[in-house]
């Protein structure tokens, strides 16, 4: 810093006898006091800040989200194996909230039938999202605990709800 110093003012250096150390030594005193000023100012500036407050983990939230975000991806892969049927019964009487009958009306079928459909429909559903005994889901494709084998997704050409 003290070169810096000599280097910034080096128009105003006082030269006596050939010699710049009165001048250096004089110029360091200065740089050091500035120094220690300027530490002392950051210490009290530090101490009249509140202390900070301590923040909670995060990660246990995080790694909910991402739990929860591999279990919406597996949902999707399992109603989209469920039949073209299955998916408007689900569609319809959970998604849309509508009653059975409101249900039966709109597909042209007895209510009993729509509350059959829906139960056959949740159990397959409930089966396609079961873990497996290594906590996995169930892959649409594989076989399940039960010995039967996932349907297998919906093409475009088939379409969604």
């Amino acid at each position: 810093m003290v070169f810096l110093e000599a280097w910034r003012c080096r128009t105003r250096v006082r030269i006596v006898n050939d010699s710049m150390i009165g001048w250096l030594l004089i110029t360091t005193n200065n740089v050091a006091r500035n120094k220690v000023r300027s530490a002392l100012r950051y210490d009290r500036l530090i101490r009249k800040l509140p202390p900070p407050e301590m923040e909670q983990d995060h990660s246990e939230s995080v790694a909910e989200t991402v739990d929860q975000d591999r279990q919406a991806l597996a949902l999707r892969k399992a109603y989209r194996s469920l039949k073209r049927a299955d998916q408007e019964i689900i569609a319809l009487c959970v998604l849309e909230e509508l009653t059975s009958t409101e249900v039966s009306e709109l597909l042209r079928i007895p209510p009993g039938t729509v509350k059959s459909r829906l139960s056959r429909a949740k159990a397959k559903l409930g089966q396609l999202m079961a873990p497996t005994p290594a906590g996995q889901i169930n892959p649409v494709g594989s076989t399940g605990p039960t010995g039967v084998t996932r349907a297998r997704p919906l093409t475009a050409e088939e379409g969604t709800p």
